[in-house]
């Protein structure tokens, strides 16, 4: 774990691009054990695309991300023990049948098929 008052959450130099739209552009930020961080903005910011790759969920970024001193790319599955996320609609897609969508909770979880 981070040292006393160290860094939780580092963002260093993040950036995303979707096709020609610059969702991050260098992000860097660290938010440090038992502060209060409030990450707010417009739609359309980039707010969500960070979370997405903070825990995991997006990969393709170039900089790097780090939780409780792991990467998110090289370590994900330390860095889901520490992190969840929840959006702000959560619902099943119409065409997804039930298998489909244990086997996505699976895959964010890391619980093996037997356990689901």
């Amino acid at each position: 774990m981070a040292g006393e008052g160290g860094a939780i959450v580092t963002l260093d130099g993040v950036s995303k691009k979707y096709w020609n739209a610059q969702a991050l552009d260098r992000v860097s930020f660290d938010i440090r054990r038992s502060e209060i961080f409030v990450y707010i903005g417009p739609n359309g910011a980039g707010k969500t695309t960070a979370i997405k790759a903070m825990v995991g969920l997006l990969r393709d970024f170039e900089g790097a991300i780090k939780i409780d001193e792991h990467s998110t790319c090289e370590r994900a599955g330390e860095v889901q023990k520490h992190l969840g996320y929840l959006t702000q609609r959560t619902a099943f897609q119409d065409w997804r049948t039930v298998d489909q969508a244990l086997t996505t909770f699976d895959r964010l979880s890391g619980l093996s098929k037997a356990d689901v």
